[in-house]
């Protein structure tokens, strides 16, 4: 038994035999939900590479698996990664269930979760695009439920994703010729070219990120953030990956003012554009792109702390994230997201509207909710490098943060009597516990951020 096979060919398999019964919507994703607790629970509990005892026989699982002509490895290194991404996986899969996703969304979750972990094993690890060009074509049906029609936002999304992939392969070709001749310089910038075209196109980073707010208001909301979560996220750490395999591209002189400046120009953008943005699901592209650029100042530093940064925003994004996205699906259930239709919202729909409001903040950064302590640490070590960084990310700050505000605002107004709109306890539930964990994180942020420096161990370089 393998590593890979745990969790990458099984998931599938799994993912698989879900669509075959996908007309069974409760089941599918009481089985995803499960199959993906059940993946993170034995990440942390069963050791790679080493003998474990069960019942009368002695079971040693391989890091190693290999699959048409290539390799995919999954070591102890890598238990910390197979934890994050399964375990918030199946709380995805938890609220799809009960805030009724589409059909579609668990089979498809599911198998891109799978994938995911893939493009982070395989070995070479230039053919991730090939594999998160999979991961992109199984993402169209989960942005589009059943009757919906492709609209520019999700056409964009695949074509720029698809555009990634073809540089990143030439990025790779050109890093090989770099190792056999480091005194080429012309060779040098080809390859540092073509990479940050690559990510750019993935990562939806500048400029090439003008389709995110608009695929963000026209596919389904849920589909749209657990999309718009995974994604960049599995990206920046696959960027991390080569790095670690190209050393030379840290010493590249000017690599740590290119990440920066792009990372600084993405949370200034992001934050103007969301001070006078009037739609709620453009709001959330936008903060995407924002926590995109706090991802890349992090990892811009090129030092140690810079990565250990990089972890720790981890846990604040996909928690913040995750709730805006569910709050804004039980709004967007009776009418439009546009900030205006929002008027009073807060006497009707009492849990989502605060919910929304703590997630809109706690991704922001604002003080005691999850991404303050991350941020905090970010803008001290960006002041050791840059006072002119600093204060175009306070101000990148200020925009989103006047966004927040403006919602806030607009959903305490109340002009004359309005209808109570129930609430399901189990919606309040959700929400509840949600808001409790990104205050109770902001509060304490060690107790996660510290086990999640643990992805670095797989990047030994970068250390």
């Amino acid at each position: 038994m393998s590593a890979p096979l745990i969790w990458v060919i099984f998931p599938l398999l799994t993912a698989f035999v879900l669509w075959l019964v996908n007309r069974q919507r409760q089941w599918t994703f009481a089985i995803a939900g499960v199959v993906s607790a059940l993946l993170a629970i034995l990440a942390m509990v069963v050791p790679v590479e080493q003998s474990i005892r069960v019942g009368r026989n002695l079971i040693q699982v391989r890091s190693t698996l290999e699959l048409l002509g290539r390799r995919l490895v999954l070591d102890q290194t890598d238990t910390t990664f197979l934890v994050f991404v399964f375990a918030i996986g199946a709380l995805w899969f938890i609220g799809g269930w009960i805030i009724n996703a589409h059909r579609y969304f668990a089979p498809l979750g599911l198998a891109v979760l799978a994938l995911l972990v893939s493009a982070y094993a395989v070995q070479p690890f230039l053919y991730s695009a090939l594999v998160f060009e999979v991961v992109v074509l199984l993402c169209v049906p989960m942005l589009l439920p059943p009757g919906w029609k492709a609209k520019n936002g999700v056409m964009r999304f695949l074509i720029f994703q698809t555009l990634a992939m073809p540089f990143i392969l030439f990025a790779g070709w050109a890093s090989s010729g770099v190792e056999a001749n480091p005194a080429n310089e012309a060779l040098t910038l080809q390859a540092v070219v073509l990479l940050g075209l690559g990510i750019a196109f993935l990562l939806a980073s500048f400029p090439f990120y003008t389709w995110l707010p608009q695929m963000a208001s026209e596919a389904a909301p849920f589909s749209a953030g657990f999309v718009l979560s995974f994604l960049p996220t599995i990206v920046l750490i696959i960027f991390l990956e080569f790095l670690d395999n190209y050393v030379w591209l840290i010493e590249y002189p000017l690599l740590p003012e290119a990440i920066r400046f792009v990372g600084i120009i993405m949370v200034v953008t992001s934050g103007f554009w969301t001070a006078f943005e009037k739609n709620l699901r453009r709001m959330f592209g936008y903060a995407v792109i924002f926590q995109n650029g706090l991802a890349l100042l992090s990892i811009g530093l090129l030092r140690a702390n810079g990565f250990a940064l990089f972890t720790t925003l981890l846990i604040p994004r996909m928690f913040g994230l995750g709730l805006w996205t569910y709050c804004m699906t039980l709004l967007s259930r009776y009418g439009e997201m546009e900030i205006s239709a929002l008027r009073g919202v807060l006497y009707r729909q009492k849990a989502a509207c605060a919910g929304l409001l703590i997630a809109f903040f706690a991704v922001n950064g604002f003080p005691l909710l999850t991404g303050f302590y991350s941020e905090a640490s970010l803008l001290t070590n960006l002041a050791a490098d840059s006072l002119l960084v600093v204060t175009w990310f306070l101000a990148g700050i200020a925009g989103m943060l006047a966004g927040g505000f403006r919602v806030l605002v607009t959903v305490l107004q109340k002009d004359h009597p309005q209808e109570k709109v129930e609430e399901y306890w189990l919606d309040r539930l959700i929400v509840v516990i949600g808001c409790v964990g990104i205050i109770l994180y902001g509060l304490v942020p060690a107790w996660l951020a510290e086990p999640m420096l643990n992805i670095l161990r797989a990047f030994t370089r970068l250390q």
